[in-house]
């Protein structure tokens, strides 16, 4: 298995292993897959084949901050991120509860159908209210005491390795 030009060993399962198990190294060879008798390892490799200067970086001007509910109405008119739970949807606006537990309003063009949680990224434009452009389905299952504490620390003492 390729990715980005790294190439994944892939070791077939027995009955006493848990499938896909991958290790990862690096080859630039022109494909070839063989098989190893002894190890029933398969060895996938491929040339990378891109052009280098298409390659676009991560647009990092203008970052969306981890919030919560609480922590939205510090961040009034800039970009933000927040995982919601979908409580009900009105039109074009989605009610839902953020992570510490409190209300928020998204507005904007959520992608149907929606998940039970919801990452929207978006502009802030009000103290409980998100206007998003971005809608990410995260499931029916989240832990939202994880998201919750990454929300407070990229507000806290580790802000600087998140904007």
């Amino acid at each position: 298995m390729v990715i980005g030009g790294v190439v994944a060993q892939i070791k077939t399962p027995t009955l006493s292993e848990n499938p896909l198990n991958f290790h990862f190294c690096r080859h630039w060879n022109p494909l070839f897959l063989s098989r190893s008798t002894f190890e029933n390892k398969f060895l996938l490799s491929t040339q990378f084949s891109g052009d280098l200067s298409d390659h676009q970086d991560m647009d990092t001007s203008n970052p969306a901050v981890f919030v919560n509910a609480e922590l939205l109405r510090l961040y009034v008119g800039r970009r933000v991120r927040a995982l919601i739970q979908v409580v009900r949807t009105e039109g074009g606006t989605v009610i839902g509860k953020s992570t510490d537990e409190n209300q928020l309003v998204v507005k904007g063009s959520p992608p149907f159908p929606l998940t039970k949680f919801v990452e929207v990224i978006g502009i802030a434009d009000g103290e409980k209210s998100i206007h998003a452009d971005i809608w990410n389905n995260f499931g029916e299952t989240i832990d939202t005491t994880t998201y919750n504490q990454l929300c407070q620390l990229a507000n806290g003492d580790f802000k600087h390795l998140f904007i």
